[in-house]
């Protein structure tokens, strides 16, 4: 859950890199064809929330939008795009929320560049827990073990840096997993084969479950009602500043549509 770099300043020097874009997307396309959701539409064929600028020279542009995908069984995917080129920004995350009463951690992955960040990508991925961690070890192993060694050489990797600004708090309300790193677009595309190994890990908990000896150790409060209360936390300018940032690029209106959207409101 890397801080996405806030808009603004002068205008791009020269194209911008997609391979953010290219990566976000790579993985949406896979999870969309191997889950079967469809797009939730608007009745004009909009995506779920098209976003506009607010003010300034970007008022009314078309700047990006969330994509909503759902399936029968409560499974939801949220996708954001918001660029804004004249910027030199481009964001794109996905969250893949799994059914509500479901313990299967949700799926996210995100990438932005902007100006700010000097051509430089900031990338997230996490499978993000649906118990605390602290006291279901069982689960730990079970949703997080084969990802660690990989998960270490990745971040070892050349021109692979960690992200200064994530402080405990961000932390806590992801996992101990989450890849959380500053690239170029070379590094960032040497992280392409840890992205898919925790997509492949998260596409097989989907399709088969954590098996019963790991869902008997689950006893804390409702699972659909710590889910809430994270995705609260998880959203907030309390924990990420870019919330105050989007309210003044799309307007407050815009940005706690978005919230609600990721939130579930």
């Amino acid at each position: 859950m890397p801080d996405a770099p806030a808009a603004g300043g002068p205008p791009a020097p020269g194209p911008i890199d997609r391979t953010g874009r290219e990566v976000v997307r790579s993985v949406l396309a896979r999870v969309i064809a191997e889950t079967g959701v469809t797009e939730v539409l608007a009745e004009d064929g909009s995506p779920a929330l098209p976003l506009t600028g607010a003010g300034g020279p970007l008022e009314g542009v078309s700047i990006g939008a969330f994509h909503e995908y759902t399936r029968d069984d409560g499974l939801r995917l949220v996708y954001s795009e918001l660029s804004v080129d004249a910027f030199g920004m481009d964001t794109h995350q996905l969250y893949a929320f799994t059914p509500a009463g479901s313990a299967v951690p949700h799926l996210f992955v995100d990438s932005a560049i902007s100006p700010n960040t000097d051509g430089t990508f900031h990338f997230g991925l996490d499978l993000a827990p649906r118990v605390d961690l602290g006291s279901h070890l069982d689960y730990s192993e079970a949703v997080y073990g084969p990802l660690t060694t990989p998960r270490s050489e990745a971040l070892s990797q050349p021109g692979v840096e960690p992200v200064p600004s994530l402080g405990p708090l961000q932390w806590s309300i992801r996992s101990p997993w989450m890849v959380a790193a500053i690239t170029d677009p070379a590094a960032l595309r040497s992280l392409t084969g840890i992205t898919d190994l925790y997509v492949t890990q998260w596409l097989a908990l989907l399709a088969n479950g954590l098996g019963s000896e790991v869902e008997n150790t689950i006893t804390d409060e409702p699972v659909e009602l710590r889910d809430r209360r994270n995705r609260e936390a998880m959203f907030s300018p309390r924990t990420n500043p870019v919330w105050g940032l989007l309210d003044k690029l799309v307007g407050a209106e815009a940005a706690q549509a978005m919230k609600d959207l990721l939130v579930g409101n």
